[in-house]
């Protein structure tokens, strides 16, 4: 999702009625607010696989180990990565206003991000702001989200897929390999994908037999999903500035998991994941988890998008871990998990790992 479909709640405006209780509007972390209402912390349950490093974080020191790759510079295909992922998560956003007026005050929210953390982290404030503020005279829906998530994550995956190895030789593989019905069965654009991926390479794109069709894997659709999830709520967490504010933005998640679920993500693994977090992120602790779990997704889809025998042998043989660090992955690790899965059976699932920090 110009990586498809990633958060809770967008900064609202209109105070809204629960349980009895005026409570704030929903709010976009690290923005400033006007009368706020400190609400009841969410009882949403953790994620049982998520371990004790999360609460770690309160404690430990910020890992200066991440500072170095803060200040490298991005090639452009970073740049169309991290604008395609930043578009996803605006339009991920905007559906969840609920009218114009919280949409105009989202729009407010957003206009000064220049110096956020999303900023810092290497959002793009512009593409950000695009959805949130549209001139159309429309609200948006959970559809415009998921369609536009798909044309962007189209992007984002066949740029990843055209850096993930060193010659069009390779590139004329793939191009041979990626099978269009298990691309389509994740949120890309299967014949977006293969056509840029063919154009690379400088080959034509052979014809692929109509007739038996294939169904992709649904433990691998279901843990691209729930790892989309986790990186939407990792997103959302990183802007915080204070652990009031995380602690607000888990309260009133769960009134944005049914909204969340029609975008496409995990509503509840959201609202979980989100509740995990009790202090502000560190800029590079950040860095490294949106980098972590962009890999993880991209293991996940790269493993399951071909029927050819023997795929998962030829990446562990061909990716080249220099490459993908260009285009916001953890190249070494990525290549390390694609080799380790060579004979494995079934796909990694997104709450099966733990976050690494």
């Amino acid at each position: 999702m110009h990586l498809t479909a990633t958060t809770l709640a967008v900064a609202a405006a209109t105070v809204r009625m629960c349980s009895g209780m005026t409570v704030a509007p929903p709010l976009l972390p690290g923005m400033p607010v006007t009368n706020t209402v400190q609400l009841k912390r969410s009882q949403a349950s953790p994620m049982p696989h998520v371990v004790s490093e999360i609460n770690a974080l309160d404690k430990a020191p910020m890992p200066v180990t991440y500072a170095t790759p803060v200040e490298r510079d991005i090639a452009a295909p970073q740049e169309e990565i991290m604008s395609g992922l930043t578009t996803i998560f605006g339009y991920l956003l905007a559906g969840l206003t609920d009218n114009e007026m919280e949409l105009l005050k989202a729009c407010v929210a957003v206009s000064s991000l220049a110096d956020s953390k999303w900023a810092r982290i290497g959002l793009i404030p512009t593409a950000l702001q695009a959805p949130i503020c549209n001139t159309s005279n429309t609200m948006p829906t959970a559809t415009d989200a998921i369609v536009n998530s798909i044309v962007h994550q189209s992007i984002i995956f066949s740029t990843q897929l055209i850096n993930s190895v060193n010659n069009t030789q390779r590139l004329a593989t793939m191009c041979r390999n990626l099978n269009l019905d298990l691309l389509d069965y994740f949120p890309v654009n299967g014949n977006s994908v293969k056509d840029a991926v063919c154009h690379a390479a400088g080959t034509e794109r052979a014809p692929q037999p109509e007739n038996n069709r294939l169904r992709g894997d649904p433990a691998a659709v279901s843990a691209a999903r729930n790892t989309q999830s986790i990186l939407f709520a990792i997103l959302y967490a990183a802007n915080a500035q204070t652990g009031a504010e995380l602690s607000d933005l888990c309260a009133q998640a769960p009134e944005y998991v049914e909204k969340l679920s029609a975008e496409h993500l995990n509503g509840s693994l959201v609202a979980s994941t989100l509740c995990r977090f009790k202090k502000p992120i560190p800029i590079p602790v950040a860095k490294m988890m949106l980098r972590s779990w962009m890999t993880r997704y991209y293991i996940t889809v790269l493993e399951n998008v071909s029927n050819t025998a023997g795929w998962r042998k030829w990446l562990c043989s061909n990716l080249d871990a220099e490459k993908m660090d260009t285009v916001g992955l953890n190249g070494v690790g990525l290549l390390q998990q694609v080799c380790s899965d060579v004979n494995a059976t079934e796909s990694m699932r997104a709450e099966d790992i733990a976050f690494d920090f």
